[in-house]
């Protein structure tokens, strides 16, 4: 298989959902998901279909651990597998070198259904410790909705705004959904 064959088949997997893929294995969605939490008690084959998807994610995540960041959709590949089976919002940022070489990423804030409180002092230290030339913000929207609420917007413009007080580019803020994002720099809502 040719890696552009092999790259074409990653993004046409990567567009089935979690749903229509737990269909194929004929694995009821809620009640595998139920079990993550206890894999101990699982089959001996959903145990062998659990670890193979940790293995998978694991595996993904080592692959763009050093990645290069050159678009809105490269940061959305790197950070997607963090936001997987999360009922909850969470927000995390990627710290980035000169180069766009992920330094790290961090979660800063995890909150409920609708909402995570972001500490800004939490979300600069890493930056200032690396030191970071540029970060990319990040949460999800468990509703599926990636519309930005008005809290977006303003968080989005107070991050912009303490960035640029400390000399620090923020390149992007994505909302993260099942299989796509919301870009506010696509958007030119970036401030």
């Amino acid at each position: 298989m040719t890696q552009s064959s092999s790259g074409a088949s990653f993004y046409a997997w990567n567009a089935v959902s979690n749903r229509q893929l737990l269909r194929w294995l004929g694995i009821d969605e809620k009640e595998f998901f139920n079990q993550l939490h206890n894999p101990l008690e699982l089959s001996e084959d959903r145990r062998k279909i659990h670890a193979a998807y940790v293995l998978g994610r694991r595996n993904f995540w080592h692959a763009n651990q050093c990645s290069v960041i050159t678009s809105s959709q490269s940061a959305y590949m790197t950070l997607s597998s963090k936001f997987e089976l999360l009922e909850q919002e969470v927000f995390v940022v990627m710290y980035l070198n000169r180069a766009h070489h992920i330094q790290g990423i961090h979660e800063i804030a995890r909150g409920g259904i609708s909402s995570a409180m972001v500490d800004l002092r939490l979300l600069f230290k890493p930056a200032i410790a690396y030191p970071s030339e540029s970060i990319i913000v990040a949460h999800n929207h468990p509703s599926g909705v990636l519309r930005p609420s008005q809290e977006d917007f303003k968080l989005t413009e107070r991050v912009v705004e303490l960035a640029h007080m400390l000399g620090i580019c923020v390149l992007d803020h994505l909302i993260i959904g099942p299989n796509t994002y919301y870009s506010f720099a696509e958007e030119g809502d970036l401030a």
